[in-house]
């Protein structure tokens, strides 16, 4: 990703894309990268089995709205048994890795007493 970003010369999206592309997918709720984006949606389904999901409020590489919004999703749809768990708030993506694998072990463990 990194030298990706290097070749881009930058590393934020809608600065890579031409502005009359980004003007149309923001005003065509048909435009086909919206279409492609919702048919990749992947938090729109129901959990049989208790999960936990793991992520840092501080991770500026994937943001924590997202797991926000995938854990919205499942409650709303009746799911009862994920748990949203953030294991170092200060963290960022990195250092969110060691205490967000520690924990899932933890949990694991739990499991099979």
């Amino acid at each position: 990703g990194s030298a990706i970003n290097r070749a881009m010369g930058t590393s934020i999206p809608h600065q890579i894309v031409k502005p009359e592309y980004l003007e149309a997918f923001r005003n065509d709720p048909q435009h086909p990268l919206r279409l492609a984006l919702e048919a990749n949606d992947v938090d729109h389904w129901l959990p049989r089995a208790p999960m936990h999901m793991y992520h840092c409020l501080g991770d500026q590489d994937v943001l924590f709205a997202n797991s926000q919004v995938a854990y919205d999703n499942f409650v709303q749809d009746g799911s009862k048994q994920v748990v949203l768990v953030d294991p170092a708030p200060a963290a960022d993506h990195g250092g969110c890795v060691p205490f967000s694998l520690l924990g899932a072990k933890e949990w694991f463990d739990s499991l099979k007493r």
